[in-house]
């Protein structure tokens, strides 16, 4: 059996001035993905980019699909065309983060193989209530078989339908993202998750809540997280954020 990993780079064809500002200062829109790319390929004995933009170059395998549904969307299709029988781990990622320098995900998937979950992720969280976060997902075993039910459980497609952009958001995160994780411990799966928004948020006073990618940013860096939100990076949440002038040091 075999590891397989689908990873979104879903590039926007409607770009703020902000990232089309970031992307000339680091390249073509693919390249700003590549190490993290290459990161991921350590760790599967697959991995297929997802995109709607084609590469300028073949430094990965990819599948071209419109954006449709989010990264679910993409997700849903890419998994309807490949023999699921073939893995028994499975991935599925989204670039809305960066890899940053000289950081690796060793620790989360020596972590990770330990973990008794089948149904895991680096970061969960308590808005609304308890799910994983969907950017960065693992299944193992009978939870890939569990994914394929869920999503006929669902009836994915039904998101297809839905025009209004806003909608479609609050649909796939209530109920695809949310309830993902809602259905796996319904299944009797026990869910994981690397880093634990709980024991953060309360490491540093915060509400349960509380989204640790915003409002703790810097503090899961410090503890070790490898990652950082591209909207942080390019500068689209200096609003919000607490030290946002820090996010170099980290880069």
């Amino acid at each position: 059996m075999k590891s397989l990993c689908f990873f979104v780079s879903y590039i926007p064809l409607k770009r703020s001035w902000l990232q089309l500002r970031w992307w000339r200062n680091t390249g073509s829109f693919h390249e700003m993905d590549l190490p993290y790319i290459e990161e991921l390929q350590k760790y599967f004995d697959k991995v297929i980019v997802i995109t709607n933009v084609k590469p300028k170059n073949d430094k990965f395998e990819y599948l071209i699909l419109p954006n449709r549904g989010y990264d679910f969307g993409f997700f849903y299709r890419a998994i309807n065309q490949t023999d699921m029988s073939k893995y028994n781990f499975l991935g599925l990622i989204n670039n809305s983060n960066i890899l940053l320098k000289n950081k690796s995900l060793n620790s989360f998937f020596s972590w990770c193989k330990l973990n008794d979950s089948n149904f895991c992720g680096i970061t969960d969280s308590f808005e609304k209530t308890h799910h994983i976060q969907s950017h960065f997902l693992i299944f193992k075993n009978n939870a890939i078989n569990l994914l394929i039910e869920y999503f006929k459980d669902v009836e994915f497609e039904k998101f297809f339908l839905i025009k209004n952009k806003k909608k479609l958001r609050h649909a796939i995160i209530n109920e695809v993202e949310i309830g993902l994780s809602q259905f796996m411990i319904r299944k009797g799966l026990k869910v994981a998750s690397w880093f634990k928004a709980d024991k953060i948020n309360s490491k540093y006073n915060k509400s349960m809540q509380t989204n640790i990618h915003v409002f703790l940013w810097e503090e899961l860096i410090k503890e070790g997280y490898p990652l950082m939100k591209k909207k942080i990076v390019q500068g689209e949440w200096e609003n919000i954020i607490p030290n946002p002038w820090n996010k170099q040091i980290h880069l």
